[in-house]
């Protein structure tokens, strides 16, 4: 009989994806022929002082921009500020001057004024309790900022104001998510991150229909990070195709989840008849299968493995050692089972 059969090819797929999605960008569009897409993603909160703060603390907002251009290349300019709309505290709203872009541009930077102000953060003093968050374990995700509100000038650009809306606190950036075969026993799952934020762990799901699923790892995260992390998980190979997605898990509780990504698995082998001689026997047996076999086991009745070893075809294998009883005689194919007999072991006379 053939080698196992890989049912289908291997899905592999490479993206940067959110998993939780965000309308990020505005469009500035010039009388000169030029558009500019701004993109802007809040990552982290800055709280200062960053220790201490025993009785309060202000915070400004990490974020990363993304400055596209398209359309004519003539008097590309524009200059604009930024500010942050978010719920947590008092005070006026996070800010920054975005500086001047006349061409395409990407990095990460933060507000830089400390507007936003925490007070009575946690612990208890006077027999009081205090409520809010302490600057060590305040996230982007208690700031709250529904909103940034880009105002804006340029070459052939009237002083202008749009508004970004957060449809959420952005927890991961997905850069590459992929599923492949490792070995004939073996599926690898593996998956980067370039940007964490609020991060508790990952759990990765498996399913045999697209529809009911099990975990099947565990995997640690990087809590707030804003550097490329790779992650990697083994599974045993399954028959027929198989499915998978990651789950990652905020510090609060919240879910989001990856898409799903399947393989083919291997056809299940059918077992072949496996002839035993002599059988019963005291000394040695010798197996004859129509299939190869390097390898064998031998079972007792309720399945452990009392002895096993590399053989072959026609080649004897000892069991003087075993009493008198019946037992399985199991063969293997690089690991992999393909045929087994009942034998009995007669009492020597």
């Amino acid at each position: 009989m053939a080698k196992s059969t890989l049912l289908s090819t291997v899905f592999l797929v490479l993206f940067t994806t959110r998993f939780t999605q965000v309308n990020s960008q505005i469009v500035i569009t010039s009388t000169n022929g030029w558009e500019a897409t701004v993109d802007i993603v809040p990552i982290g909160v800055n709280p200062s002082p960053a220790n201490g703060c025993p009785w309060s603390y202000n915070y400004d907002i990490s974020y990363t921009y993304t400055v596209s251009f398209t359309g004519s290349p003539s008097n590309r300019s524009f200059s604009g500020n930024i500010y942050f709309t978010c719920s947590a505290g008092s005070g006026s709203e996070p800010y920054r001057s975005m500086g001047s872009f006349n061409s395409n541009n990407s990095g990460s930077t933060a507000t830089n004024n400390q507007a936003r102000t925490i007070a009575n953060t946690s612990g208890s003093a006077f027999g009081y309790t205090y409520p809010n968050k302490k600057c060590s374990e305040f996230t982007l995700a208690d700031a709250n900022c529904t909103q940034a509100r880009i105002e804006y000038w340029g070459n052939g650009v009237a002083n202008g104001a749009q508004t970004i809306n957060f449809n959420a606190p952005l927890p991961i950036v997905l850069a590459a998510f992929k599923v492949e075969k490792l070995t004939d026993q073996q599926v690898e799952i593996t998956w980067k991150t370039n940007i964490e934020v609020n991060n508790e762990y990952f759990t990765v799901l498996k399913s045999h229909n697209g529809k009911d699923w099990e975990s099947i790892a565990e995997v640690q995260g990087q809590g707030t990070n804003y550097e490329a992390t790779s992650y990697r998980v083994l599974d045993a190979r399954s028959t027929g195709m198989v499915y998978y997605k990651v789950v990652q898990h905020d510090f609060d509780g919240k879910t989001t989840e990856s898409p799903i990504l399947s393989i083919g698995g291997y056809e299940a082998t059918k077992m072949v008849d496996v002839l035993v001689f002599p059988n019963p026997a005291s000394d040695y047996i010798v197996p004859v299968s129509e299939r190869v076999f390097d390898s064998y086991m031998i079972l007792d009745r309720v399945g452990r493995e009392l002895a096993g070893g590399q053989t072959y075809m026609n080649q004897p294998i000892d069991v003087s050692f075993l009493q008198p009883g019946l037992y399985k005689l199991v063969l293997l194919n690089q690991g992999e089972r393909i045929g087994s007999s009942s034998i009995r072991i007669a009492a020597e006379n």
